[in-house]
């Protein structure tokens, strides 16, 4: 795992503070040795460092308590995105069994609509419709909408004289979305 550029940076400049403060110390420790200085005014060069090693530690304190804050927000968003998207992978699988149902329901011929177990397979659709709302679950309506990329996926694209140009032709596929994601794109037929 790397260093963040910005991290690398402050660790470069500590260190060098560091070893300027050793050499400066070095130094007024010779002139001492020679007689150059005298020692109150080692003693302030003393208490000077130590400011300087104080506000090093402040500093260090500081970044290390930012960084922290950002770890805790980031990990409590990641949590609530978590539990808010926790059967995305069920209802991905869930969907297709949907379409299923909307298709045998597409294909019962206009005579045959008072069978009941027709009329059973209706129901439980509705109740599946029922069931995903209340989690989040919607499909969107493409039909007559602009094609938008986020939402669809165009099969084909086909002329058109009374559509506009992009603009959703026919549904293959119903989209889906969970909350503010969609789970699923629409397939659909786009016009020239």
């Amino acid at each position: 795992m790397t260093t963040p550029p910005r991290k690398t940076h402050s660790i470069k400049r500590l260190r060098k503070k560091r070893s300027q403060l050793k050499r400066d110390q070095h130094v007024i420790a010779k002139l001492l040795n020679d007689g150059l200085i005298s020692s109150v005014d080692n003693q302030k060069v003393q208490k000077t460092s130590d400011t300087v090693e104080e506000e090093n530690y402040k500093e260090k304190y500081v970044r290390l308590l930012a960084e922290f804050e950002n770890y805790r927000r980031r990990t409590s968003r990641e949590k609530d995105d978590l539990l808010k998207y926790s059967l995305e992978e069920f209802i991905k699988e869930l969907i297709p069994v949907i379409d299923d149902l909307d298709r045998t329901l597409q294909s019962i011929s206009p005579k045959n609509k008072k069978d009941p177990i027709l009329e059973g397979i209706h129901i439980v659709r509705e109740n599946f419709t029922r069931i995903l709302k209340k989690n989040g679950i919607e499909s969107f309506i493409s039909v007559g909408e602009l094609f938008d990329p986020h939402l669809h996926d165009a099969l084909m694209s086909q002329t058109s004289d009374e559509f506009k140009s992009q603009t959703v032709l026919q549904e293959f596929e119903k989209g889906y979305k969970y909350h503010d994601r969609v789970i699923r794109h629409a397939k659909v037929i786009v016009a020239k």
